[in-house]
């Protein structure tokens, strides 16, 4: 059986060596797991342009997209998962819970703290070295 497949991108954001994580509602898939900030590319729109818009959609802050940081392969039950992972710097606007229900600016250390889906975790054990020289100066 041939499983839908799914393009996402995520940006870490970073401001003063800590990452912003929003946590997912309760309802639906992974509901009340926490999450990078990102969603689905459009049709026609390049991984880039869709972390810019999903973070303004989602954030209502503007970022600088950065460097792609990871791509993630995921088997989940019900699809499969292309996951992007974007660097990208806090430019502008306070962050709003607009698609989220909680939104925290952590250390990279504490990320261990809080239950990511299994596609998260694995992006950040492959920018491990990335996160190791943030939490360098991270309080």
């Amino acid at each position: 059986m041939n499983l839908p497949h799914k393009s996402v991108v995520v940006g870490l954001i970073v401001r003063d060596r800590k990452v912003l994580i929003d946590r997912r509602l309760d309802q639906g898939f992974l509901g009340g797991m926490w999450e990078l900030p990102g969603g689905k590319v459009e049709p026609g729109e390049t991984p880039e342009a869709a972390v810019a818009r999903e973070i303004a959609e989602e954030l209502n802050i503007q970022v600088a997209v950065g460097e792609l940081l990871t791509v993630v392969e995921h088997p989940y039950p019900q699809f499969t998962l292309t996951l992007r992972c974007y660097r990208c710097d806090y430019r502008a606007g306070t962050p709003e819970t607009r698609a989220s229900q909680e939104i925290r600016w952590v250390c990279p250390k504490e990320l261990t703290d809080f239950p990511f889906p299994p596609a998260t975790v694995e992006l950040f054990a492959r920018i491990g070295n990335f996160l190791a020289g943030l939490k360098q100066s991270c309080p």
